[in-house]
């Protein structure tokens, strides 16, 4: 017989409180989860039925859509999120919300062309003209196959260069890499159409 954990029945019961406490306010209105005793529902949202399993779950799907939100839902869907670390999408969750903070500032003068320049720039001191164009389609949020047949070359040659881009930028995932170029950003003006990396690291 399906249960759900009492910790799982609490965090249930303190969402509908207070969902139902802001929603009196005029003008405001929060979802409300269904109700713990709806078990058809939490059988096919949380198979385990404990808070373990459902937090998990909420990490997954906030990272997709910060991620799609971030850089492209094309993007979001080719990642295999099941398979990562808590750790590793914490990662990616932080990495996905400062570029989605950059991207709220691009309405200041200079700033998209600044990302643009940083996009044709970034690594290029460090990696080869072509793990380059691979690293640029990379920081767009293109997938290894769009970014294959985007640049005419297999699917495992894109893995090759995604690799050796990780080994020369000293950077051990995605999060990190985009973490890396959201931290050269500023540093476009200052190398005047060079590699901002090498600015932001000098």
């Amino acid at each position: 017989m399906y249960t759900l954990d009492q910790g799982l029945v609490d965090l249930i019961n303190a969402q509908r409180a207070e969902a139902e406490k802001y929603s009196k306010q005029p003008g405001c209105f929060m979802g409300m989860m269904p109700k713990a005793s709806d078990l058809t529902y939490w059988e096919s949202r949380v198979p385990t039925g404990t808070l373990a399993e459902y937090k998990r779950i909420e990490l997954e799907e906030s990272v997709y859509y910060a991620v799609a939100d971030a850089y492209s839902k094309g993007f979001a869907r080719s990642m295999r999120l099941d398979v990562w670390t808590d750790e590793e999408l914490e990662a990616e969750l932080e990495a996905a919300c400062k570029v989605i903070r950059l991207e709220s500032n691009m309405l200041q003068p200079g700033v998209d062309h600044q990302i643009q320049q940083g996009f044709a720039s970034f690594g290029s001191n460090y990696v080869s003209e072509r793990e380059q164009e691979v690293l640029e389609l990379l920081l767009r949020g293109y997938g290894a196959d769009t970014s294959a047949e985007k640049l005419s070359i297999s699917l495992e040659t894109v893995r090759r260069h995604r690799k050796s881009i990780y080994k020369k930028l000293d950077v051990n995932s995605q999060a990190d890499l985009f973490a890396l170029f959201i931290n050269a950003i500023p540093y476009v003006a200052k190398a005047k159409g060079e590699d901002p990396l090498k600015a932001y690291m000098s």
